[in-house]
This record gives C-alpha cells, sequence and structure tokens, in this order.
C-alpha cells in the first residue's frame, strides 16, 4: 500500500564565510587564531571548512590549519596556527609584517 506524502525535503544549500580573523604582525611559532561562521536563522549546518593564509601570500608554508570542526548546532570554527620552523629546530615568526589570517565557511541547507 501507499502511505502518506511525507514533508518537503531541503531545497538545495548555502555557503556563508565569516569575518577573517588576524594574528598580531610577525607572530611567532605557536600563535593560534580562532575564525567561525555560523549559518542564518533557520539553516541546517550542513558542513564547513576554512582557509589559513599570510596577509603577504607568499608565507603560506608557515601557517596551517590546527583544528576544523562543529562548535554548535549552526556554528563551525577553524584554529589556525603559526608551524613555522627554519630548520635544525630554530622556530622563527611568519615575517615582518605579515598576519596570519584565518576564515571560517558553513555550509548550510538552502
Amino acid at each position: 500500500p501507499t502511505g502518506g506524502i511525507g514533508p518537503t525535503g531541503l531545497l538545495g544549500s548555502t555557503n556563508t564565510t565569516g569575518p577573517t580573523q588576524s594574528s598580531a604582525a610577525a607572530a611567532p611559532n605557536g600563535t593560534m587564531v580562532t575564525a567561525t561562521a555560523s549559518c542564518p536563522a533557520g539553516r541546517i549546518l550542513l558542513g564547513g571548512g576554512g582557509t589559513v593564509v599570510t596577509s603577504n601570500g607568499t608565507n603560506n608554508g608557515k601557517v596551517a590549519i590546527q583544528q576544523s570542526y562543529p562548535s554548535a548546532a549552526t556554528t563551525w570554527t577553524v584554529v589556525g596556527v603559526v608551524t613555522h620552523d627554519q630548520g635544525g629546530g630554530s622556530l622563527q615568526n611568519i615575517g615582518a609584517g605579515v598576519t596570519m589570517d584565518v576564515t571560517a565557511y558553513v555550509i548550510c541547507s538552502g
């Protein structure tokens, strides 16, 4: 037998980008910066992610995503870290005047 008609499903998805958070200039090794993004009201969190870059765009090998996870029902959190090691254990900063920029994004039900 055929059952009743079920509720309407999700209608696509949308991406929402949170505000970029930045470290102080010349942040030393181990510096962490956290950024979040949240779904608009009434939307359901489907997933998320983020980016971690340097402000000059050429020192990106000195930073990394340390964590990326859903931190609440509708919020995604990304943690960036300065990871630069000059070799031989000589820890350095990311460069004079350079910041680490962390941005989170969420994918939410449409």
